[in-house]
């Protein structure tokens, strides 16, 4: 649900969410922080090259 709220605020603003990923992964969800970063890097990794892939066609 907290990543809902994240994308909707991101999306409404035109932010990335990695801002708002990282401590909702780390603080709420007890995630240590090095996969904390990993996964919002890897996330943000699939939404960019979705977005460039759809941007060149």
């Amino acid at each position: 649900m907290l990543f809902i709220a994240i994308g909707t605020v991101a999306g409404m603003f035109g932010l990335g969410a990695g801002w708002a990923n990282v401590p909702v992964l780390n603080l709420l969800m007890g995630a240590p922080l090095k996969i904390a970063v990993g996964s919002s890097k890897f996330l943000l990794s699939i939404t960019d090259t979705s977005a460039a892939w759809v941007g060149a066609h």
